[in-house]
């Protein structure tokens, strides 16, 4: 639990309307109390606190309860030291003193690339990852070994903008910017993401001075089934918004279809979706692509447009799924998506009609699909 000036925190807000940020600001040191578990994603929760106070101009300071956790791995303290309160109560002098040794997880895979250094593969599946990630990059610091950084799937990507507050107070976090903050201070030698949900994250590395590069598998998969005959000539390639015909507008793709979705001013909800751009050929078949995929229903809407108009089959092809797209409506029997092309970047669950291609693939023979 944290708590800020004596409120708890609920969900992704911050803070609860009972605390008012704009009373803090100047030379005031506002008071965070923490009970930790041990778990690590309760550092990351305070990370994004910290973080939160610092875009909004407020000093702060630490009160940590650690329970039973006096024991604890010492990485851990070293990342609570390195948020950079003013100062911080009740921890251990050992708890943030040098850097014990952090066994490796499946989320965060190490490769020597050449003497002294190496590639560090990381899968996100959820924020204590990021400790993981945090202390193994400070024990190689120790040990004088530089690495890279490949993110499968950068955490917290759809979160690329702040939502303004009323009255004068903050907005909701600005999340990706303060996960890319956290990265950019690992000081790896370069950080690879694989198909960011926008430009949005490959600025905002840039803007912290990163070496960063983008990669997009789903424009090598496209260009492959284009170029392998996997689609007729009259069938259709769809974009679901104009953000996704945007980030593949590069491609010279064939019977492009692009959609354009309304969004209730409020909520943010999608009240309506329609064809924006080309003509659908009666009879055809025709494949959605985009980045992410949660429980498909946007795609689902899409799909159900385009067999409307006239098309036979369509499939959709992400670079990311989540494993919520398996409690979603999107692999029904009566959907109208057919298959879903994707990788193992954050999907983990098995399905008849999800086929699963290498995230860095050059060939989509069928022994590529995972089976």
């Amino acid at each position: 639990m944290i708590k800020v000036a004596g409120n708890e925190l609920i969900s992704e807000q911050f803070p609860n309307k009972e605390t008012k940020l704009k009373d803090f600001v100047g030379g005031i040191v506002i008071p965070i109390e923490m009970s930790y578990s041990g778990d690590y994603n309760e550092l990351v929760k305070l990370m994004f606190t910290k973080k939160h106070l610092d875009d909004v101009g407020i000093r702060s300071s630490l009160d940590i309860d650690l329970g039973q956790c006096n024991d604890a791995d010492n990485h851990a303290g070293k990342f609570i030291r390195d948020l950079g309160f003013e100062n911080i109560k009740n921890i251990p002098q050992g708890f943030e003193e040098q850097i014990s040794s952090v066994p490796l997880i499946d989320q965060v895979q190490v490769t020597q690339n050449a003497p002294n250094h190496s590639q560090i593969d990381f899968k996100y599946t959820n924020d204590a990852d990021l400790v993981s990630l945090f202390g193994i990059k400070r024990q190689m610091d120790e040990l004088g070994l530089g690495a890279d950084l490949v993110i499968h799937y950068m955490p917290y990507s759809r979160m690329d903008r702040e939502i303004g507050g009323k009255d004068g107070e903050p907005g909701d976090l600005f999340t990706l910017k303060y996960m890319t903050d956290f990265i950019a201070s690992l000081e790896f030698d370069k950080v690879t993401v694989v198909e960011p949900h926008s430009q949005k994250t490959v600025d905002l590395f840039k803007e912290n001075g990163v070496n960063i590069e983008d990669v997009y598998p789903t424009k090598e998969w496209i260009t492959q089934f284009v170029e392998e005959g996997r689609l007729g000539e009259n069938d259709h390639i769809v974009f679901p918004d104009k953000g996704a015909w945007e980030r593949y507008s590069d491609l010279d793709l064939p019977n492009v279809i692009a959609l354009s979705k309304t969004r209730d001013p409020q909520t943010g909800q999608i009240t309506n979706m329609f064809i924006d751009h080309g003509q659908v050929n009666e009879g055809s078949n025709a494949i959605i692509v985009d980045d992410l995929c949660s429980k498909g229903g946007t795609f689902a809407w899409a799909g159900k447009i385009m067999k409307d108009a006239g098309v036979n089959q369509v499939d959709l092809m992400v670079a990311h799924t989540e494993d919520s797209i398996l409690r979603g409506k999107l692999l029904e029997q009566d959907s109208p998506i057919t298959n879903v092309y994707t990788s193992r970047s954050i999907f983990t669950g098995d399905h008849p009609n999800i086929k699963i291609l290498d995230p860095m693939i050059k060939n989509l023979k069928e022994d590529t699909y995972e089976k």
